[in-house]
């Protein structure tokens, strides 16, 4: 069962940025782990659905050189 809920704002440690998600897709690896079955169960919880989004960075951590305060990116998520 899915639900919506609420998670505490993040903050940006060393060579970390946060982004503002502005467009998020769903795409085929989504929907095999929303139904499960073999390597696609999920075993942690919470669990957000959609790893592909564009954004813009609102917070640069300390370190970071490459990223400002509002620079547009395409992102993919790779760590759970």
């Amino acid at each position: 069962m899915m639900r919506y809920g609420n998670a505490a704002d993040p903050t940006a440690g060393l060579g970390e940025v946060i982004v503002n998600i502005h467009a998020a897709s769903i795409n085929v690896a989504d929907y095999k782990v929303r139904f499960g079955g073999r390597q696609f169960r999920l075993t942690q919880f919470p669990h957000v659905l959609g790893r592909d989004f564009s954004s813009i960075v609102s917070v640069v951590g300390a370190s970071v050189t490459v990223f400002t305060i509002g620079h547009t990116c395409i992102c993919l998520v790779l760590a759970p």
